[in-house]
């Protein structure tokens, strides 16, 4: 029988619910199967699956879309127009399409670092969380490694429309010896209040997950430039020596407005200027790059060491399949600072 999602979330902050129809969306449907998933990646990607076909005809997208999320997707990340993720719908499609790429880029990566084997805890914060495939990164690394690390997540977002998901989390949070809490607000001003440094603490891993490329879209380098630097000076600063900073992106260093026939940097043009921020912070930090390769294609951008594969790391439901077209090849950039002592 599914449990009802409570109307708070644990631990740091309260929640705010959207009025959805909980059974039906937790339960799945008969036909289906679906409701069975271990997985906290596949309750979510359930979770928004029903959610999607519940409400994916009344969109109050303002764009004409012909109630096709993927056609506004794609003019999101290729350029077509200046827009956020604004659409429950939209939401929802992105989840499904996106979410198994995006935590198999994560979870390469992290079986590729070195962790302490004292480890007991991790305290992570993830700026511009979003859907949160990084924590189900963790979760499948922590799994295949048999630990039973204790892990704090706090992830940070500007969107309220992705509380849709976060809330999910945070109900299945206990199943998995998760203590996890969201935030929506600017990440650095959030750092600057004692009550939410004294709450959750420094972070041991901050990860920018997907996040540089969607800020690119609509900051100017000058200020994108800045942002950088105020993380570096008011979050990275404050870590522990041994912490790491963990970006996953786009590989590609420039993306072009199709309007306007105007190129501007993108999440790799932005992983040099953050290493050499750090590196004058911290000199005697560790830094790994690491990239996948692109199966078939003869010119791909190189950035470190190359992942022996580039798989997917989970499987997808056959539902998601035929109905979203899932990315199942990896295909970032990577970059990981180790803090140095």
């Amino acid at each position: 029988m599914a449990k009802k999602i409570p109307s708070t979330s644990c631990n740091l902050i309260t929640v705010q619910i959207v009025n959805i129809p909980l059974k039906l969306l937790l339960e799945g449907n008969a036909e289906s199967g679906r409701g069975k998933c271990g997985m906290l990646l596949n309750n979510i990607v359930d979770y928004c699956y029903n959610d999607y076909w519940i409400h994916r005809h009344n969109c109050f997208c303002d764009d004409s879309c012909s109630a096709n999320c993927n056609v506004c997707l794609e003019k999101i990340h290729f350029n077509k127009v200046l827009r956020h993720y604004d659409c429950r719908s939209m939401i929802d499609y992105y989840v499904c399409k996106y979410i198994y790429r995006q935590a198999s880029e994560m979870a390469a990566l992290l079986r590729c670092l070195p962790w302490p084997r004292a480890l007991r805890s991790m305290r992570v914060l993830s700026i511009g969380c979003g859907s949160c495939s990084d924590l189900y990164a963790f979760l499948y690394h922590m799994a295949q490694k048999g630990s039973q690390l204790k892990l704090q997540y706090l992830g940070v977002d500007k969107n309220y429309l992705w509380q849709l998901v976060h809330r999910c989390i945070v109900h299945w949070a206990d199943d998995y010896n998760l203590d996890v809490a969201f935030k929506y607000a600017n990440v650095l001003d959030l750092f600057n209040k004692d009550d939410v440094r004294n709450k959750f603490g420094l972070p041991d891993v901050l990860v920018m997950q997907y996040f540089l490329s969607d800020m690119a879209r609509v900051t100017a380098v000058k200020n994108m430039c800045q942002l950088i630097d105020d993380i570096v000076c008011q979050i990275i600063k404050r870590m522990p020596d041994g912490s790491l900073i963990i970006i996953n992106d786009i590989n590609a260093r420039q993306h072009t407005f199709f309007r306007q026939l105007v190129s501007f940097p993108t999440a790799r043009y932005y992983f040099e200027y953050l290493e050499q921020q750090v590196l004058s912070l911290s000199p005697r930090s560790k830094v790994w790059k690491f990239h996948f390769p692109l199966v078939g294609r003869r010119k791909y951008y190189r950035y470190g060491w190359k992942h022996p594969g580039n798989d997917i790391l989970f499987a997808v439901p056959a539902y998601i399949k035929k109905n979203f077209s899932p990315w199942e090849k990896c295909g970032s950039a990577q970059l990981v600072i180790r803090k140095g002592f």
